[in-house]
């Protein structure tokens, strides 16, 4: 049986113990491997890291693709290669603090909300 290659990423978030989700999957709290079935491809992926007392974060993290998976030598890094090959991706994200409100703008997105109101 020949050629294989084993993606792998991991998502880490500063604090620690961030909700992560890919691709609108949740995927337990930072630091956390996303599974191969979630990572099949290259290209851009929608990661969002939530944790109470900090700001979302929403980033859509382009992962290109190494050298040896690029037409035509993926076919060969894919079915040909006599080994496994590893592709590990580590990819870290800090949460900034929440930003204080004015209450003037608390008091502009009142009157908005009321405005919308049946």
């Amino acid at each position: 049986m020949g050629g294989c290659v084993d993606r792998r990423m991991t998502i880490l978030s500063d604090p620690p113990g961030a909700l992560v989700r890919v691709n609108g999957y949740d995927l337990g709290a930072a630091p956390v491997d996303v599974p191969s079935d979630k990572f099949v491809y290259y290209g851009h992926y929608e990661i969002e890291l939530i944790k109470d007392n900090y700001e979302p974060l929403r980033v859509r993290q382009a992962v290109p693709p190494p050298w040896y998976e690029r037409f035509p030598l993926d076919f060969i890094s894919e079915n040909l290669v006599p080994w496994r090959i590893k592709d590990h991706r580590i990819y870290s994200y800090t949460l900034a603090p929440p930003q204080p409100m004015v209450s003037e703008q608390v008091l502009q997105n009142a009157e908005a909300f009321r405005g919308q109101a049946p």
